[in-house]
């Protein structure tokens, strides 16, 4: 089971615990407006913060994440903002979000063993702001759904791609790629995403 949960309730708050070893996860929230800040959060089985569907409006928060199988922060609710947290060494992924406008801003993440921030399924709207990952083992960024705002992020020594675009149009501000295994950006939809001031060295071909 998971370590912490917030259930059924709304305001609930996880704050400034030590959560190591658990099984299932680490903290599940599946009530709305949730807090979930400053913890630090250690192997905490296969989510170390899970944000179910039930878990609108909710805040994730400078939370230091080690080691989570699947993902640091997992978020299936809409309107949630992930902000400032740093995860490191997960096998999977850093941060992975499926609810529709999502807030992801200042985030760390080093050394995923699969992507780095993704955004999955048929998000609509959201904005990633100044989020950085590091050496991830497959794409840094992957970025699904549409009317997203993506500015000044920054992608290094990603495996294979700094920033993949499944779908469209997004607009894409400023964001930084560099020493990817692959390409910086590979943008094979043939959306009519949008590209501001960008730096990609290495493109992939057009569809």
């Amino acid at each position: 089971m998971n370590a912490v949960t917030i259930s059924a309730s709304t305001h609930g708050s996880v704050l400034r615990n030590l959560i190591a070893g658990a099984g299932l996860g680490g903290v599940l929230v599946d009530g709305a407006f949730a807090d979930v800040r400053d913890n630090r959060l250690v192997e905490a089985g296969e989510n170390a913060v899970l944000v179910d569907s039930g878990g609108g409006a909710s805040v994730v928060a400078d939370n230091r994440i080690v080691a989570s199988s699947v993902a640091g922060v997992r978020v299936l609710g809409s309107g949630v903002a992930v902000l400032r947290n740093r995860v490191t060494k997960s096998p999977g992924f850093g941060l992975l979000v499926s609810g529709d406008n999502p807030v992801l801003e200042d985030n760390v993440v080093v050394a995923p063993g699969d992507s780095g921030i993704v955004l999955s399924g048929l998000i609509d709207s959201g904005s990633l702001g100044r989020n950085r990952v590091l050496h991830a083992g497959d794409s840094a960024f992957v970025l699904g759904g549409n009317g997203l705002l993506v500015h000044d992020n920054v992608a290094l020594g990603a495996g294979l791609h700094g920033f993949t675009l499944s779908d469209g149009p997004n607009t894409l501000v400023r964001n930084v790629a560099k020493g990817s295994g692959q390409f910086d950006l590979d943008d094979t939809t043939g959306a009519a995403n949008v590209y501001v001031d960008n730096t990609f060295p290495k493109v992939a071909p057009p569809p």
